[in-house]
């Protein structure tokens, strides 16, 4: 229940990544405890190069053909070409020869196929959330964290199981394919109404991105 709560509000809100600034205030009876109290106080430092610090990590456990990756602090993806730790707020980029397998021990798995696009947004304990821009990717979800998929207008919580997400930018469209376990949908129509829907295993939702509408089917039609 909490996890579709926690989606109803990034769907409605437009907003699922939100980062949370703890300050501790210490005050004292007079001016000398205060000021001891400030430089003995412990303060949380920013780093633009490192992930928080209870993020989870992943790593990539296989690739083969040309795969690129950009850390936080970089402007553009570098090509990889062996295994390496993955992040909170890095891209992983296949080209058209391209195939990438990202692993994390307390979520699952992500098979990225040729052309695809994938940020790693946030990776907290409390929440997952990617973004893929592009291509087609499979989302193997073993672990109990929630995980939240954003593909142009559309948002895919990820509640169990394993669901492949495609995206045709050419369409526009994204097609949603859940093998099994179970996925929500969630997104804005043009008249800014929400909708959710449910998708069980079996069965594929078509996205028009342009036109905000769905078609569900099987997956043996």
């Amino acid at each position: 229940m909490k996890n579709i709560l926690w989606f109803l509000v990034a769907v409605c809100s437009g907003v699922f990544i939100s980062i949370v600034i703890l300050s501790v205030y210490i005050t004292s009876k007079n001016v000398q405890q205060r000021t001891s109290a400030i430089v003995q106080a412990k303060t949380m430092h920013f780093s633009l190069e490192k992930a928080p610090a209870d993020s989870i990590q992943g790593s990539i456990a296989s690739l083969s053909g040309t795969v690129a990756w950009q850390s936080r602090i970089a402007t553009q993806p570098a090509q990889i070409t062996q295994s390496r730790i993955i992040q909170q707020g890095e891209t992983i980029v296949t080209k058209d020869d391209g195939n990438a397998t990202i692993a994390f021990s307390e979520l699952g798995t992500i098979a990225l196929f040729p052309e695809t696009t994938l940020a790693i947004i946030q990776t907290l304990p409390e929440n997952a959330v990617f973004v893929q821009q592009q291509g087609s990717a499979m989302y193997t979800k073993t672990g109990n964290t929630p995980v939240t998929i954003r593909s142009l207008h559309l948002l895919t919580l990820l509640t169990s199981g394993k669901a492949e997400i495609t995206i045709n930018t050419d369409q526009p469209v994204i097609t949603v394919r859940v093998y099994n376990g179970l996925a929500t949908i969630g997104f804005n129509t043009l008249k800014y109404l929400s909708v959710v829907q449910e998708i069980p295993a079996g069965q594929q939702v078509t996205f028009h991105d342009d036109t905000r509408e769905i078609t569900m089917e099987s997956l043996t039609q």
